[in-house]
């Protein structure tokens, strides 16, 4: 499979959700997929605007979760999310985390 991004050691990805937006909802509202045969974590930011980031915290690999509400307003709605590799393991045959999907679980149609 050839559909993940490996981010590389220290790299970031930024994705922009393009027909819905990410909002807080009940529970956890946003999910991170990462493949391959290393967890390696991530720190997660969202943003409206994809110039102003709020960090939300990281993720550990693997398939994570995240609840924005103790970050962000009821009422905010953000189309971006940058995630960055926490530099574990740099030294691996494909180092950074490899994303295979973002998802807004908690979202509202654009």
């Amino acid at each position: 499979d050839k559909n993940y991004v490996t981010l590389g050691c220290g790299g970031t990805l930024t994705v922009e959700f393009i027909d819905n937006v990410l909002i807080d909802g009940p529970g956890n509202d946003l999910y991170v997929y990462e493949i391959g045969p290393d967890v390696e974590p991530t720190q997660v930011e969202i943003s409206i605007d994809g110039k102003n980031w709020i960090r939300v915290g990281s993720v550990r690999g693997s398939t994570a979760s995240l609840d924005i509400g103790k970050f962000v307003s009821p009422l905010d709605e953000f189309r971006f999310v940058r995630l960055t590799d926490l530099r574990t393991a740099c030294g691996a045959g494909y180092p950074g985390a490899d994303i295979d999907a973002v998802g807004a679980i908690s979202s509202r149609r654009n």
